[in-house]
């Protein structure tokens, strides 16, 4: 439990930047929070189509998704598998 409140307290951090998103589809903008260098899939999924459907984010091979924070490594920490098709 005390390493899932080390991670909650790394992201209560004051929101500083943001990333900012034009859907060409709908030509809304969107503000997207970055904490410590990190955008949140959560808030991606705020940017919608004009039908409604939550937009997705596709990581084949995981090979740009943190899927935690470390205070050991003081780092995210990545999955390293690979995904075998057979």
């Amino acid at each position: 439990m005390e390493r899932l409140s080390n991670i909650e307290q790394h992201f209560q951090t004051p929101i500083m930047e943001y990333l900012t998103v034009t859907d060409s589809r709908t030509k809304r903008d969107y503000q997207i929070p970055i904490q410590n260098n990190v955008v949140k899939g959560q808030d991606l999924a705020k940017i919608q189509s004009e039908n409604a459907d939550t937009l997705r984010v596709f990581d084949p091979g995981f090979a740009n998704t943190a899927i935690m924070y470390s205070t050991v490594a003081r780092g995210y920490v990545r999955l390293s598998m690979s995904l075998d098709s057979g």
